[in-house]
């Protein structure tokens, strides 16, 4: 693996990818496409109290902002700022465009894409930009099983270069706290008691040195990651003891130990009897 492959793996693996509560979402107020032989134009001057984006996909049209006067054409955008007017001077037979408009709950991003595009200008769309659109367009034709998540995850894509490109900070954290992270590791234990694992394999599966799994398990729980796991063990014996008919053998191997002896010796020591004993105190 080359070392930025490494770089992107390690990362990829500290992020939080399973909330979004830190994430910035607009919110849509319509997303749509307009052609010019199908609609009745509003040709005097309004504005709006959201953001609203015009991407033409084909043909013309002549937009009139303040005392500037912009020809759309294919590929090219103009993003409206809230309560910036403008209004449709003409367009050609075969012009169509996509049209979103959103807003920004964020306070401070709000600010920050204001004063980037407080005066609108007439912008190229990169092939990202039209990728996205183009998702969006297939997956509303084919409405084929999720696609109103790809469509919002388009529309958030969208969102995101604009802010980009507007020169945004990035907001807030991403990497997993580490409470996050020990949950995901405790978890990953339990999973695969079976395979006896140890810190190596929790080291390589988490790309973290053995040392911080140490110190996480002595942060999160008060101990080492073999007494953690010793733990996990034990809760795991006797669950299926109280709750599956497995024979005492196969729940040795589902629990990481060679035999039924070696996992018995573990359980009383840990437990005060033996695996079996257990079982029958247990259904009393």
């Amino acid at each position: 693996m080359q070392d930025n492959d490494f770089f992107i793996s390690k990362t990829l693996s500290r992020m939080d990818l399973n909330t979004t509560s830190k994430d910035v979402y607009p919110l849509t107020y319509w997303c749509r496409t307009v052609h010019s032989k199908y609609e009745m134009w509003n040709t005097k001057p309004h504005s709006h109290t959201f953001w609203e984006l015009h991407l033409c996909l084909s043909g013309s049209c002549e937009i009139e902002s303040g005392d500037t006067k912009f020809l759309l054409t294919e590929r090219k955008f103009l993003l409206f700022a809230p309560r910036q007017k403008h209004t449709v001077l003409s367009q050609s037979p075969d012009f169509c465009k996509f049209v979103w408009g959103f807003s920004v709950p964020d306070e401070a991003l709000q600010k920050s894409l204001l004063s980037a595009y407080r005066t609108p200008a007439l912008q190229e769309a990169d092939e990202e930009l039209l990728h996205s659109i183009s998702l969006i367009l297939e997956n509303t034709a084919s409405r084929s099983y999720g696609f109103h998540s790809i469509i919002k995850a388009q529309l958030h894509s969208i969102f995101l270069a604009l802010a980009r490109q507007a020169g945004c900070a990035e907001h807030g954290e991403y990497e997993k706290t580490h409470s996050e992270e020990m949950a995901q590791i405790t978890e990953y234990i339990r999973e695969n008691l079976a395979a006896n694992i140890t810190t190596d394999d929790v080291s390589a599966a988490f790309f973290a040195g053995k040392g911080r799994i140490e110190r996480l398990c002595k942060a999160e729980y008060g101990m080492t990651f073999a007494e953690l796991k010793r733990k996990l063990q034990t809760e795991q014996i006797r669950k299926l003891l109280q709750e599956d008919d497995l024979t005492i053998d196969e729940i040795a191997r589902q629990t990481g130990f060679a035999d039924r002896y070696s996992m018995g010796k573990f359980f009383k020591k840990a437990e005060g009897m033996p695996p079996v004993q257990y079982r029958k105190s247990f259904r009393k």
